[in-house]
């Protein structure tokens, strides 16, 4: 029982590395998502203007 102890303490360390590398992932991943949605907006808007002219998107109602 005392021999696991030294283990147990490992794995939780490295659970914790793990989890931490993951949160940081996705907080990496949510803020590069965010310029490329702008610039699909943005086409979109822009062939949205091309195809009708003026007015609003009916993604904006």
């Amino acid at each position: 029982m005392e021999r696991s102890r030294p283990i147990e303490r490992l794995a939780d360390a490295l659970q914790e590395c793990l989890n931490e590398a993951a949160e940081r992932g996705a907080e990496r991943a949510a803020q590069r998502l965010v310029p490329r949605l702008d610039r699909q907006d943005e086409t979109l808007r822009l062939i949205w203007k091309q195809v009708k002219g003026s007015g609003r998107l009916p993604i904006d109602d």
